[in-house]
């Protein structure tokens, strides 16, 4: 009897919360191509089963924590290591071919290529990608259950030296269509967005701008609609994670008023100067308000003298990050912003209205090893660190004392160089002006959040991402008991 067969058997006898184990681990002990076929059929029913279940709204997980977390985590190191055992080395392109059952998938939309060759040769690019969320509170927080939640993204580039000969010159305009239900709003009831692709059912523009790069590139304009965390305060290497707080959220997000950050953007222009390879200038200025989501649900410029300017200014220092560099690349990074005036409430701190306001922060990438490639053209496994830290007086802001850290490590398994594992840890502490004429009502205190996650990339455009999360004092206070959140993302891009 085949492990897919065990595994009819015993979800329909005793249900699927263990049974994904068991039979993974028979499947292993089978010998040769065969392990490959049932594991292959296994896997695919598994993830249907998964996502069929988190699809149902208000659905109640009663299985243990840990044990759901080994399960999602199991079915991808499972693969890994059989993937190893074959020989089959995605990381490694001078590796021997892999068996048929794991050859390269050729993307949904391969029957665009001729159009794409085509539209490229006059410099125009379209690409988009499409981001699922499944996931489940499974205790603490408001009440439990899970929730789907979907964005999609399109973009067209267009490079204005290829189409019309304007050199430096480059166009963007993208569109997001959001949908779904919110885990953080509906169930776990937390400051941090457990995810970072929740927002307002809608379809809207996302950006759209023009750039104008000069002077060998020592210099660029970019004028038009666009997001400040596109060119602010972002660590290249939080962006693994799912939790919206290791983006904008939380610092920027709850601290001034529908700043832009996604999915709102805002008019603006923003300067760059490059005067050498290591140093990068950047200043943005913003309009004061982009409005709620469900106010401006269509990403239409919106412009109100009495909502005042939101200006960014950062310094990044790169080092080794020249492709011949011999020693670990590192990115440093500084930054403050400062809101002219806003007219209403800043943030949820009861000083904040009608007033201006501004914070400081600071961003360390740090790669602390990195094995050296026997082949060019693969990517080699590495460590590296992150660290993020922001402040904003306590007596107007209301997140007065931000931080973020973690790790991320590519190529944990052998063969497997394109998949990263991380550990990120936030810590978002409430300014004690924002308890003030709150007497009798609920204290703030401060907001912890530990995610671990491990996007495993199964093809050249699909990745598959099994995510934990445990949130300590979900919304900043004790009203909540805290919070243990597990679930799948994919993204597939085309």
């Amino acid at each position: 009897m085949s492990c897919y067969t065990d595994f009819l058997t015993l979800n329909s006898a005793h249900g699927s919360r263990t049974e994904f184990s068991v039979c993974t681990e028979r499947c292993v002990k089978r010998p040769g191509k065969d392990k490959l076929d049932e594991l292959v059929k296994l896997n695919s029913l598994t993830f249907l089963a998964l996502n069929r279940s988190a699809l149902t709204m208000g659905f109640r997980i009663r299985t243990k924590t840990l044990g759901v977390l080994l399960i999602a985590f199991d079915l991808i190191f499972k693969s890994t290591a059989i993937c190893s055992a074959q020989g089959v080395n995605f990381g490694n392109p001078a590796a021997p071919p892999p068996p048929p059952v794991f050859a390269p998938v050729p993307s949904p939309l391969t029957s665009l290529t001729g159009i794409r060759k085509t539209l490229n040769s006059y410099g125009v690019t379209i690409s988009g990608i499409y981001t699922t969320d499944a996931f489940g509170n499974v205790s603490g927080g408001i009440r439990t259950g899970a929730t789907y939640q979907g964005l999609l993204e399109l973009d067209l580039d267009v490079d204005l030296e290829k189409s019309i000969g304007l050199k430096g010159g480059s166009f963007h305009i993208s569109g997001f269509e959001i949908h779904g239900t919110s885990l953080s709003k509906g169930y776990t009831g937390d400051l941090s967005t457990v995810s970072n692709i929740d927002g307002y059912d809608t379809a809207r523009f996302a950006e759209y701008w023009y750039e104008q790069s000069m002077f060998d590139d020592r210099f660029s304009l970019k004028i038009g609609q666009f997001l400040a965390d596109n060119e602010f305060y972002y660590s290249d290497y939080s962006n693994l994670f799912v939790c919206g707080s290791f983006g904008a959220f939380t610092f920027l997000g709850d601290n001034y008023p529908f700043v832009p950050t996604y999915p709102l953007s805002a008019l603006g222009v923003r300067l760059l100067l490059h005067p050498m390879p290591q140093l990068d200038f950047k200043i943005g200025l913003y309009s004061g308000s982009t409005l709620s989501e469900n106010t401006n649900n269509s990403g239409l410029p919106n412009i109100r003298g009495r909502d005042g300017i939101m200006t960014f200014w950062e310094v990044d220092y790169k080092v080794n990050h020249d492709p011949n560099a011999s020693g670990l690349p590192a990115t440093y990074k500084l930054g403050c912003m400062f809101h002219s005036r806003y007219d209403g409430f800043l943030n949820s701190n009861p000083d904040s209205f009608n007033r201006s306001g501004y914070g400081f922060y600071a961003t360390i990438d740090q790669a602390i090893w990195q094995k050296t490639a026997t082949d060019k053209q693969a990517k080699a496994p590495s460590l590296g660190l992150f660290f993020r830290i922001g402040l904003m007086p306590p007596a107007f802001g209301f997140v007065s004392r931000y931080v973020d850290a973690g790790f991320n490590y590519n190529g944990l398994f052998a063969g497997r160089n394109e998949d990263i594992f991380g550990i990120g840890v936030t810590h978002s502490g409430i300014s004690r002006e924002a308890n003030r004429n709150n007497q009798g009502g609920l204290q703030y205190t401060s907001e912890t959040l530990i995610e671990v996650t491990y996007a495993a990339k199964l093809t050249s455009w699909l990745t598959l991402q099994p995510d934990f999360q445990y949130i300590f004092n979900p919304g900043g206070t004790f009203a909540a008991q805290n919070a243990t959140v597990i679930g799948l993302r994919s993204t597939l891009t085309f």
